[in-house]
């Protein structure tokens, strides 16, 4: 015990005091050196030391206390923790409110970031994804000058937007993270482990394959297992496999989709990861049907299935669901394809639900998020406003004190001339007092206009938040079905919620225009398609087609003209 206590007094406690004190702190450095130093604690020091810091600390400075939660909050995910310590997301949206209410915009940064890791640890993607991408914002208004963003913070954040969906973003995020780990570092919090590179460059393939760009995501793959290749760990090495694998059946490649899938299938079974030994063998059993064995398929898919029972992935399920409805299909066997056909549908447009009303609720969470910043901000500022009337007319009556105890004492020489004094400064300080409530209204009077003002500003700004939202409400909108009466005024809100003004340009154009070429510009302006646009409509193709060509004459069009380009503009 003696010399642990020792130790512990040895530690620098009062300079990282300073550190975590200072009021600007470029690129996090001060912060860094504190967090890499309490890092190599073990855990009973780790816990001393930090209430050392909270009881010698100046808890009452803000920035102080939003660094000493974040330090605590980022060394949870290393395992160190406290008894006293309370639930870290409670923790870190206080201090995130601290941090609007000063306008750090650096702490600010690093509890957005700091939030995003926590709930990706939580598995909860979407808050994860709404704090990484306003961390994003941040480090590209601010720049890399003033804000640090090392390859694990990239890593985490393309991470989570991968899961996310975002996958142009997720790709941006991990090269950002696989290049600043390829820099000369100074410590090892600026570079990312082989384990981590790997995954990096596995991320990054995964996402072309979303995105259909084969030959991006052969390369990534390619690096990925270039690092994979001197571990002893064959598993991974057997995933990078599978998912080239995956791309070469897109690409109609069997024979080398065959060789790889096989490879990982068997490596998944010898690590027990049988999701993905499922997922891989659903693959290989449509290959089988290609190749023209059912029975072989169907007995395959039947294993696969059976894999799935204890280790169930819904979109490796609704993978195996689609694969037997092929293999029924082409044994003949109608019923049995019906009834699976049914169960992945089912699961199929479950799994997309999910998926869109994540991406609507992170839309809503994001205007949330900045409509509750504005009350901060504004609530802030009422607060400055309000001690400083407080303080102006402390001041006044301070002086309108001395003035009188001045006055008084001069009354004193003459007591007739000190009565008429007194009345006639009684009066003074009458007229004194009606003039300064008058300046005092006036005063409140210029608060409130600014204060509508203020709230003018945050519409507008909020209006515009929305904007740079159009891709997720677009989204939600090429997928929104208009067959009846009410779901077209729906669709019609949300469609002039990003296209203000759209409808009323087009009766500008043509005033006879109908309800069903109306319906057809805003699908031609989303981009959707003839056939996914019969689908909407609930109309025929040939019918799509005949109402396009009444659109391009109502409009002046060449009959040739191309609607989508046109109403791109």
């Amino acid at each position: 015990m003696t010399c642990l206590c020792r130790g512990q007094a040895d530690l620098p406690v009062t300079q990282w005091i300073k550190k975590l004190s200072v009021k600007h702190d470029t690129r996090s450095e001060n912060f860094r050196a504190v967090y890499s130093e309490l890092l190599k604690l073990d855990s009973t020091a780790y816990c001393l030391v930090m209430h050392r810091l909270r009881k010698q600390g100046p808890m009452s400075d803000v920035r102080y206390l939003i660094r000493l939660e974040v330090i605590q909050a980022s060394l949870k995910l290393q395992l160190k923790t406290c008894p006293d310590q309370r639930p870290t997301i409670e923790v870190l949206k206080e201090v995130l409110q601290f941090a609007y209410e000063i306008g750090d915009e650096a702490l600010i940064f690093q509890v957005h970031r700091t939030l995003a890791t926590e709930y990706t640890h939580q598995l909860n993607y979407g808050s994860a994804a709404l704090h990484a991408m306003i961390a994003i914002d941040l480090t590209e208004k601010l720049g890399e000058d003033n804000l640090y963003l090392g390859p694990n913070g990239w890593y985490m954040l393309g991470y989570v937007l991968y899961h996310s969906r975002e996958y142009e973003a997720s790709i941006k995020a991990t090269k950002t993270a696989l290049l600043l780990t390829d820099r000369s570092s100074e410590t090892p919090m600026d570079t990312l482990s082989l384990f981590y590179k790997m995954n990096a460059f596995n991320t990054i393939g995964l996402a072309y394959e979303k995105l259909n760009k084969p030959d991006s995501a052969f390369l990534a793959f390619g690096q990925a297992m270039k690092i994979a290749d001197p571990d002893t760990n064959t598993y991974w090495k057997g995933v990078i496999t599978g998912n080239m694998g995956d791309v070469y059946y897109q690409l109609g490649q069997y024979d080398s989709a065959k060789v790889m899938l096989t490879y990982d299938y068997q490596q998944s079974l010898e690590y027990s990861q049988n999701d993905n030994a499922a997922n891989s063998l659903q693959w290989l059993a449509r290959i089988e049907l290609h190749d023209g064995n059912a029975v072989k398929a169907l007995g395959m898919l039947r294993e696969a299935q059976r894999l799935l029972q204890h280790a169930s992935t819904p979109a490796f399920t609704a993978n195996t669901l689609y694969a037997f409805t092929q293999a029924f299909s082409d044994l003949g066997m109608a019923d049995s394809m019906n009834i699976y056909m049914h169960q992945y549908l089912t699961l199929h447009d479950s799994i997309e639900k999910e998926a869109n009303n994540n991406r609507l609720d992170l839309v809503h969470m994001r205007m949330d998020n900045q409509s509750n910043i504005n009350k901060v901000i504004t609530l802030s500022k009422e607060k400055k406003r309000i001690a400083l009337i407080r303080n102006f007319i402390i001041a006044f009556l301070l002086l309108l004190v001395i003035t009188g105890y001045l006055i008084l004492n001069r009354q004193k020489l003459r007591l007739k001339v000190r009565e008429m004094e007194a009345l006639d400064e009684k009066r003074q300080a009458e007229q004194a007092a009606r003039v300064a409530r008058e300046q005092l209204d006036v005063y409140t009077l210029h608060l409130r206009e600014k204060t509508n003002l203020v709230e003018t500003l945050q519409d507008q700004l909020m209006k515009r938040e929305l904007s740079e939202e159009q891709y997720q409400q677009i989204s939600a909108l090429s997928q929104h079905s208009i067959l009846t009466d009410e779901d077209w005024e729906t669709f019609k809100n949300m469609f002039e919620r990003v296209y203000p003004g759209f409808f009323h340009s087009l009766r500008q154009q043509s005033a006879d225009i109908t309800l069903a070429e109306m319906r057809m510009a805003a699908l031609c302006k989303l981009q959707v398609p003839s056939k996914e646009a019969a689908n909407l409509l609930g109309i025929s193709p040939n019918s799509v087609n005949k109402t396009r060509q009444r659109l391009r004459s109502r409009l002046g069009l060449d009959p040739e003209a191309n609607l989508e380009q046109y109403f791109s503009v």
